[in-house]
């Protein structure tokens, strides 16, 4: 009997893979996640760790491990959005709508502009 908690390699990678095969699905299935991480990692936690999570939407989102053991069992936010680019880059069709990218683009632009002035203004944050 192997009582060492730590997952092999093995186990590592072939979570990893499910969790990259669920994020495809999702995201073929779920459009609106393609253009917002939280849609789309509340809509795995919802399809796929239904019995070990609990999430609230409403009145604000709340998600309820209820466990230690469940939080743990479950991929992180960053894991379901590393996957999530993953497929976009190879995967045209599975990108977020035209708005969505020009709005990423737009505060990416007054980032990188802000950053080298030190000034920010509404308006470059707005669209």
């Amino acid at each position: 009997m192997n009582t060492n908690p730590n997952p092999t390699g093995a186990q590592m990678l072939a979570r990893s893979l499910r969790i990259k095969d669920m994020t495809l699905d999702a995201l073929r299935e779920y459009p609106q996640g393609r253009g917002d991480d939280m849609l789309l990692y509340v809509h795995i936690l919802r399809k796929h760790y239904w019995r070990r999570v609990h999430v609230q939407t409403k009145p604000r989102l709340i998600i309820d491990y209820g466990a230690f053991e469940n939080f743990l069992m479950t991929p992180s936010f960053e894991t379901v959005r590393r996957r999530r680019q993953e497929w976009q880059a190879k995967y045209e069709e599975l990108r977020p709508s035209v708005r969505v990218r020009h709005k990423r683009q737009r505060l990416q632009d007054a980032m990188t502009h802000d950053l080298s002035t030190g000034q920010y203004t509404v308006s470059d944050f707005m669209g």
